[in-house]
């Protein structure tokens, strides 16, 4: 259980165009998506997770 602080992420490409998301991912995005480029038309915002605590403790 954590609890953390997300912010939009504007400076981030799209996952079909991140070359180390689309290598681990690309067959994931394939067979549940149709392509990695409709996985990133229907996922197009990316978020930055920023944790402020982890079972209990503060960072």
């Amino acid at each position: 259980m954590f609890t953390a602080h997300a912010d939009i992420s504007t400076d981030e490409v799209p996952a079909d165009q991140h070359p180390q998301h689309r290598a681990k991912y690309q067959h994931w995005m394939t067979s549940k998506f149709g392509s990695p480029e409709q996985f990133a038309a229907e996922y197009a915002v990316a978020l930055r997770i920023t944790p402020s605590k982890v079972r209990g403790s503060n960072f």
